[in-house]
């Protein structure tokens, strides 16, 4: 896969990448001859929308008056891990009267995930229930206080929104996007335990610090298209 991956990439013109950690990635792969430039996720430039049956979940389910913590978790091997997060959560809502809202990023693949760990907390917790399309799921990401992912582009949504994220590094590609991002570090999936978990959130959420590199991502985002243009040598009218 490492050869067919290199032996394609250096026919390519050109190639953009969401971050330094992937273009080191490429490098090691042996891909040396396209120009690679690190751009940003296309994903920056989505644009929020929140449809009629979102705002009726959201007015049914979500307090006004409460903050929210979005939590988008996914399966991966480590039951212990999911129980240690429960109960982080759960000491975590006590202290500050947060209100977790699980977001299944991939609903027919998150839901499950989500139910569990929301149904082994010891304090009150809520489960978004429906299929979203990523303008509405974007969209709910913006109403929260803080966001709490293992899923890549849950933290992309945070950035994007100027919300305070912490990640749960199951991936390097989670790491990179923090590091890239200007966000706390991530926390491997690997050091997960109520402790280390309880700890990293009460800091994240005494900071409340959005990702300062936002806007260049943004910037950075819009760059992949003009690199398209120029490949395909399409000119302005």
């Amino acid at each position: 896969n490492r050869y067919l991956a290199k032996t394609v990439l250096n026919k390519a013109r050109a190639i953009t990448v969401r971050d330094p950690g992937s273009r080191e990635t490429l490098r090691l792969l042996g891909v040396t001859i396209p120009p690679i430039e690190v751009t940003a996720d296309p994903s920056f430039l989505l644009p929020a929308e929140e449809t009629p049956r979102l705002k009726q979940w959201l007015r049914c389910n979500i307090p006004p008056d409460r903050p929210v913590i979005g939590v988008a978790l996914r399966e991966w091997p480590g039951a212990e891990k999911f129980t240690a997060i429960a109960v982080a959560l759960s000491i975590f809502t006590q202290e500050t009267g947060v209100l977790p809202v699980m977001l299944p990023m991939q609903f027919a693949e998150d839901h499950e995930v989500a139910q569990r760990c929301c149904e082994e907390m010891q304090a009150e917790c809520v489960v978004l229930d429906m299929a979203l399309t990523p303008r509405e799921m974007l969209f709910v990401v913006s109403q929260c206080d803080f966001i709490l992912a293992m899923r890549l582009h849950t933290l992309i949504f945070a950035v994007q929104q100027h919300i305070p994220a912490l990640g749960l590094a199951y991936d390097p590609k989670v790491t990179d996007c923090c590091t890239f991002a200007g966000l706390a570090d991530a926390l491997p999936w690997g050091e997960v335990t109520t402790d280390n978990l309880l700890a990293a959130l009460r800091d994240g959420w005494a900071k409340k610090q959005p990702a300062p590199n936002a806007e260049m991502l943004l910037t950075a985002s819009r760059r992949n298209f003009v690199l398209v243009r120029d490949v395909m040598q399409i000119k302005d009218k």
